[in-house]
């Protein structure tokens, strides 16, 4: 067989002079008999056209012409009466030969990634297919008639741009699976119940709402997969699915209680539940009973966790009882629920690798939380904890623990044991001073305790970040741009972690005291800032008070209050504002000087106001860009409560 293959799969070095020559003729300068071969493979061979002699080629079963550039099958290939599997899947086909329904031994169709629009009705004739794959082309839908494949088991019909099934499929009484994900559709047929042996079903990424109320295929149904629809309820026959290994409904409309009391005691051989992203609000009461579960995640379907008040996860504030059951669960996500406590017997899932349990409200963890001891991934980020159990540090098996936005004030002793803790996150809490465990992690290559309220410099906080690790350098290539060092791989780079200053005392000084400047700083920049804000309140209150002024021949009178000076007024003569800066000479405002001077220390120059006052209290030279109105510029104004979630 392998000098078979040699001889009709030619090498890659070759497949360029595959397309210009005839295929028959390869095998032929072989010495093969053309009537004995029986499986023909020209997958990725450049080709664009088959020229076959197709009928010394009769005894073809399996034709594999995958990864090539045709356009489109010949018309002769009907002369393949034998042919059981075609694969010409990652072509640029478009459509197919009428002749294809010729092929009554064909069984295995597969025509993934090309430029399918419609697929030939002449499909619908070929009564031995058992297999029909189209995903990845643009069909726009099925031919009418695709009930008429009687014996078709499996039909594969993803990522396309479906927007209706045919009613004849209900007709197809020996499909086991059926995969129509990532489509348009919106509806099924209204006689998809009557489908008796259906096994695996995925109806993902579509627009459906409404399940059938019957289905037929129920009791021996396996997996279950209709995530990112638009469906609200659960029909009764989701409580009669006693063969339902994997179930998976994220993304949808879900409400309140949608699974019947008894789904756990009839789904007991469920592996894989996952109803991320929708409005749950309780459980069934006999979830306990899925002692087969090892993955559930009634999360959040986003990835990154999302900052507090967002709700991208369910809505369950407690867990059933008994759930301490699912002995054999190995990965549980519970993330953005609101969740204020755990079971007491939550240390009993014995199994329990990694969990999620990000921004809910819990604010203790059970003392049996220290059972799970093959946790290795713990996630408490965004809760109300305000202390471990004491015996936390016998979960050696962990390996990443983050406890970030929480209000911990302080780590248990038992900490010292988490040796092997690889990532621990500690932002944002209430820490007073630098954790003594951390010294003895020597396994860390994630580490973060800022924003706690550890009084000392920033400097100080010990850090682990993730660094580059260089090849040596080449001697050969010393004076050459060859010798420049490159990344071959990442290592982390770990900042030792010290508790005791090297500083002399008089630096802990400066640094205190620089700490304090800055302090101080901040603290009048913030002032600074709410007196600005205070100011543009009263903004046309004080420009009433500032601007009364009126006019006496050739002279303004002016007149300004202040909250902190008495009454001034001001008399000058008027100017003319084209020729301001050759009467004022050298009287101009020099900014560059007053930049060295303090606010308190300018003194207050009362200019005259043109007929049209600016809205500044200076005026511009000659050169400097003419003014613009705030008025003009347009801007909308802002509406109310637009701003109310900027921090």
């Amino acid at each position: 067989m392998s000098r078979m293959n040699d001889a009709i799969g030619c090498s890659k070095k070759a497949s360029t002079a595959v397309s210009n020559v005839k295929i028959d003729m390869l095998t032929k300068t072989n010495g093969y008999n053309n009537s004995k071969i029986t499986r023909l493979d020209l997958e990725f061979k450049d080709l664009t056209d088959l020229e076959i002699d197709f009928d010394e080629h009769e005894h073809i079963e399996d034709l594999l012409v995958s990864g090539n550039l045709l356009e489109h099958l010949p018309d002769s290939i009907k002369k393949f009466t034998r042919l059981k599997t075609l694969h010409a899947n990652e072509n640029k086909l478009k459509t197919l030969p009428d002749s294809i329904g010729n092929l009554l031994c064909l069984e295995d169709l597969h025509l993934i990634g090309n430029h399918l629009v419609e697929l030939s009705s002449a499909v619908c004739c070929l009564k031995s297919l058992k297999k029909l794959v189209l995903d990845e082309n643009a069909l726009k839908a099925l031919p009418a008639d695709i009930g008429r494949v009687k014996n078709l088991e499996i039909l594969e019909a993803c990522f396309n741009k479906l927007e209706s099934i045919p009613d004849s499929l209900s007709n197809l009484n020996f499909l086991t699976i059926l995969n129509i994900s990532n489509n348009k559709i919106k509806s099924l047929p209204k006689d998809f119940g009557n489908l008796t042996n259906l096994k695996c079903i995925d109806i993902s990424d579509n627009q459906i709402s409404i399940l059938p109320d019957t289905f037929k295929s129920a009791p021996i149904l396996e997996r279950l997969h209709a995530d990112s629809n638009r469906i609200c309820i659960l029909p009764a026959w989701f409580a009669k699915l006693p063969e339902l290994l994997h179930f998976t409904m994220r993304d949808n409309c879900l409400q309140g209680s949608p699974l019947a009391d008894t789904f756990g005691e009839t789904s007991v051989k469920l592996k894989r539940f996952d109803f991320a992203g929708n409005s749950i609000t309780d459980l069934p009461s006999s979830f306990g009973c899925l002692v087969n579960l090892e993955y559930v995640h009634l999360g959040s379907v986003i990835g990154e966790l999302e900052r507090r008040g967002f709700q991208n996860g369910n809505w369950i504030p407690k867990l059933p009882e008994l759930f301490g059951n699912l002995k054999s669960l190995k990965e549980l996500h519970l993330d953005e629920n609101r969740l204020f406590s755990l079971p007491k017997d939550f240390g009993c899932l014995c199994n329990l690798q990694d969990v999620d349990l990000c921004q809910n409200m819990i604010r203790e963890i059970p003392d049996s939380f220290v059972n799970l001891y093959n946790l290795r991934k713990c996630l408490f980020s965004q809760n109300h904890l305000t202390k471990l159990p004491e015996r936390f540090g016998e979960l050696q098996a962990l390996r990443e623990l983050r406890l970030d936005n929480n209000e911990i004030s302080e780590l248990p002793v038992s900490f010292d044991m988490l040796v092997d803790l690889q990532y621990l996150d500690l932002f944002r809490n209430k820490l007073t001073a630098i954790p003594t465990c951390i010294s003895v992690m020597n396994k860390l290559i994630g580490l973060d305790i800022d924003e706690n309220s550890i009084d000392i410099s920033i400097s100080e906080i010990p850090k682990i970040f993730r660094g580059n690790k260089y090849a040596e350098r080449n001697p050969d290539f010393s004076n050459n741009w060859r010798g420049k060092k490159r990344a071959d791989h990442y290592d982390p780079v770990i900042q030792q972690v010290t508790f005791q200053s090297d500083k002399s005392p008089e630096s802990e000084e400066e640094d205190k005291t620089e700490s304090t400047w800055i302090r101080q700083l901040l603290e009048q920049t913030d002032q600074d800032e709410l007196n600005t804000e205070r100011r543009e309140d009263d903004d046309d209150k004080k420009s009433d008070e500032y601007s009364d002024y009126e006019s006496e021949d050739e002279h303004y009178h002016i007149s300004y209050s202040d909250d902190n000076d008495e009454q001034t007024t001001s008399t000058c003569d008027t100017v003319d504002t084209e020729n301001w800066e050759e009467e004022r000479g050298t009287d101009l405002e020099n900014w560059e000087e007053e930049l060295d001077t303090g606010p308190y220390e300018i003194e207050h120059v009362h200019y005259p106001i043109p007929e049209k006052p600016s809205r500044f209290l200076f005026v511009p030279s000659t050169n400097h860009p003419e003014n613009l109105q705030l008025d003009s510029l347009g801007l909308d104004v802002c509406q109310p409560g637009q701003f109310d979630d900027v921090d």
